[in-house]
């Protein structure tokens, strides 16, 4: 399969079109998007032959490139949704969350409780905006991600992940993975369980 890309599409909609045609020609199989550009409830500028599915509120969306996949939703309610893909190793299991900030982070966390126990031993990897600052993502300090809130929902998540024993894939990197009018940031997050770290490749 190809591999995994996250993006933060900023409710954009040149930039569904750029992502199918990277996708198209990247063989990215696989996006977990946060902010897609959505019009009642259904993203847009994406391929036909793709297959999309969204949370309740079309704010978190993953993508597989090739008709061919075997999809299944798992799970998908306002907080996220996942998605088991039958691939060549077997079942990989994907998530997407947008954790608005204007909305508390718990309920978040309690979700992805919930997305590692129907994992179970299968690779998970979850894409999230966090809407959260903290040194294990290598976060930059932004006008966006300079307030003691972000850095408050920071600290939650990090817990949760040591507590989790999760594994952050961000790396270092001169780019913010959000970067648009409204500023810069880096508040969006990669996450995978210890099952998917053989496949770290992938992403």
């Amino acid at each position: 399969m190809g591999r995994i890309i996250q993006l933060n599409c900023q409710g954009a909609y040149v930039v569904m079109c750029e992502l199918g045609e990277c996708m198209t020609e990247g063989r990215r199989g696989i996006a977990l998007l946060q902010d897609p550009y959505a019009t009642n409830g259904v993203v847009r500028g994406l391929p036909g032959s793709f297959k999309v599915f969204t949370d309740l509120g079309a704010n978190a969306a993953i993508v597989a490139s090739d008709p061919n996949y075997n999809c299944v939703v798992v799970e998908s309610s306002q907080l996220g949704v996942c998605v088991a893909v039958e691939v060549e190793f077997g079942r990989l299991i994907v998530a997407g969350l947008c954790g608005k900030f204007s909305e508390p982070l718990e309920p978040y966390l309690s979700y992805m409780n919930k997305l590692l126990l129907l994992a179970g031993s299968s690779p998970l990897i979850l894409g999230l905006d966090a809407n959260a600052s903290s040194s294990m993502w290598f976060i930059k300090i932004s006008r966006r991600t300079s307030g003691y809130q972000s850095h408050s929902r920071g600290e939650a998540l990090s817990e949760w992940v040591v507590a989790k024993n999760v594994l952050i894939v961000n790396e270092p990197s001169e780019w913010y993975t959000f970067d648009g009018p409204r500023g810069v940031s880096g508040i969006d997050v990669t996450l995978m369980n210890l099952a998917a770290d053989s496949d770290h490749n992938l992403i």
